[in-house]
């Protein structure tokens, strides 16, 4: 009878132990150390306004094949009943390449059916996630080998991490499209051409700040070019009694290669001047507005919006 008992204990604890295995084991599925890095791969979450995360370990080797795998297991549901996956069963990728850094990734005719907040959540999920990859800095959509376009019919071109910060984690009801007219150079950098531009920006961030962002970025328009330098760093930005206080680091005063100063400094003001509560623009570098631009135009006062370098 004690013999039995024993037994019986044994038994229990042996049970115990493989269902506590059994359990490890299953939690584990969700992530495996990889053999060449690890990322976060971005999914949606059940009520779909959110984008999560979930570290997930590399075990291809090539770029490409990482590509492959890491859209792999974006299309499979993930065992946190909370997630799910960003790109809807509707939408199709028919090819995958790589040239100089930047991921062409072409989908069918499905991607077009998505609505706005699907759309938004499935191009940000898979920029945020193929972008970690060492190799990849931006990210193109096609569909099928034709360019994907935002609101107003433009190419949205290249889409790098930085173009979707703030998504993870933050509600999609929480962000808004907003169509801005906006001031880049023209091809030999002495004229200033207008393009209409469509983007999402979260609400908590000035709308001053989403078109300043942007200018930062290449244009639709291959023809045209930005006015303003890559590395620049924008401190502040604030709107009060119709005038835009626009706060710059030093790298402002730098040239932008090929881009002539009033140029450069009017496409700021135009664009900003677009917005219907913005008469003038001030800026100021590092809080400072006893400045020379280009060492010959006073950053004193505001400046007005400038018609005559509009072709």
């Amino acid at each position: 009878m004690i013999y039995n008992k024993k037994n019986r204990n044994r038994m229990a604890v042996i049970i115990l132990l493989v269902f506590a295995v059994v359990i490890l084991g299953a939690c584990g599925e969700e992530y495996q150390e990889g053999e060449h890095g690890d990322i976060q791969l971005y999914f949606v979450d059940n009520n779909q306004t959110n984008l999560v995360t979930m570290t997930y370990g590399i075990k291809s080797e090539t770029i490409s094949g990482q590509v492959e795998e890491v859209l792999e297991q974006m299309n499979k549901k993930s065992k946190k009943i909370n997630y799910l996956p960003a790109i809807p069963d509707q939408v199709h990728i028919l090819n995958i390449s790589i040239t100089d850094k930047i991921l062409y990734v072409d989908f069918d005719a499905g991607y077009l059916q998505m609505n706005i907040v699907e759309e938004l959540l499935c191009r940000s999920a898979i920029v945020l996630t193929l972008s970690q990859l060492n190799g990849i800095e931006y990210v193109i959509f096609t569909i099928n080998q034709q360019p994907l376009t935002d609101a107003s019919g433009n190419p949205r071109g290249s889409m790098k991490a930085s173009d979707f910060v703030g998504e993870s984690g933050s509600s999609i009801n929480a962000y808004q499209e907003k169509k801005a007219v906006l001031y880049y150079a023209n091809e030999s950098g002495d004229r200033l051409v207008a393009e209409e531009y469509s983007g999402f920006y979260a609400q908590n961030t000035p709308v001053e700040k989403f078109i300043i962002d942007r200018l930062m970025k290449s244009p639709a328009d291959q023809t045209l070019k930005s006015p303003l330098p890559s590395d620049l760093k924008l401190i502040s930005v604030t709107t009060k009694d119709g005038i835009c206080y626009v706060n710059f680091d030093s790298t402002f005063l730098e040239e932008a290669l090929g881009v002539t100063p009033e140029v450069q400094l009017y496409s700021v003001v135009n664009s900003l001047v677009e917005l219907p509560y913005v008469n003038k623009v001030q800026i100021s570098i590092n809080g400072e507005t006893d400045r020379k631009f280009r060492d010959y135009v006073s950053l004193r006062d505001a400046f007005n919006r400038n018609l005559d370098l509009i072709e």
